[in-house]
């Protein structure tokens, strides 16, 4: 495997398991135990490390080692006003100069049908409803937004899929959404950022839940992989 490539694969399994919480707050993440993971020399692991720590997924300690940096509480709801700040910008905007007609019927279309949505898993429901927020910021077309709200929903991404864990949220985030819709098509700037404060906000009710489950969980996954780990060296 060439260098640049086993970096670029390296970086990407781990960013993910980052932002999936597969790891606790300040875990350590030593060169030793990645290189035998990956089969690849320091040289990598270490560019990997580098990249991850400069998107704010990992901080480097005074011993040059590098630690988990998961997402506080404060954290996590300084991102959603972040979003917040973003998402009305372009909802007031769609609502003064139109959403084209196709975009518009396809975000009806994907929350129209509660029964098929319970039916989906909470993973594709909030990789859904990162979906149609990303598509009224692109409908919007102010390229940096979209940028800041692909980031923003990397990081809330364990959050949104915890949430849909809870009965009936998805049929009332389609009526949230149905409600967004409903206000750009109208014309009501003000309507339309008020519904999108209202589905906002209803994903910020749960977070403190969702951190004790995220953390429970990664902690979980670590012990777990300490034990596979332990019954090979046996």
């Amino acid at each position: 495997m060439a260098r640049t490539s086993a970096v670029k694969q390296i970086v990407l399994t781990l960013r993910r398991r980052l932002l999936d919480w597969s790891y606790p707050p300040r875990h350590q993440l030593t060169e030793e135990s990645l290189c035998a993971e990956f089969g690849v020399s320091r040289s990598p692991i270490r560019q990997a490390l580098t990249e991850l720590a400069a998107e704010g997924l990992l901080e480097r300690d005074p011993h040059q080692s590098y630690r988990v940096r998961q997402l506080l509480l404060a954290d996590v709801e300084d991102l959603y006003e972040f979003r917040f700040a973003i998402e009305v910008q372009a909802v007031r905007g769609l609502a003064r100069n139109g959403l084209p007609k196709d975009v518009e019927a396809r975000l009806r279309d994907q929350w129209a049908n509660p029964e098929k949505l319970e039916d989906l898993s909470r993973q594709t429901l909030a990789s859904l409803d990162e979906a149609f927020h990303a598509d009224l910021v692109a409908a919007h077309g102010n390229q940096l937004m979209m940028e800041q709200i692909r980031r923003i929903n990397e990081r809330l991404h364990a959050f949104r899929a915890f949430d849909f864990s809870h009965t009936a949220r998805a049929q009332s985030t389609g009526d949230e959404h149905t409600a967004i819709l409903d206000r750009i098509a109208a014309g009501d700037e003000t309507g339309a950022a008020q519904a999108l404060r209202q589905n906002i906000s209803s994903g910020l009710d749960n977070v403190e839940i969702t951190i004790m489950h995220l953390l429970a969980r990664s902690h979980s996954c670590v012990d777990n992989k300490e034990k596979r780990h332990g019954r090979r060296s046996l």
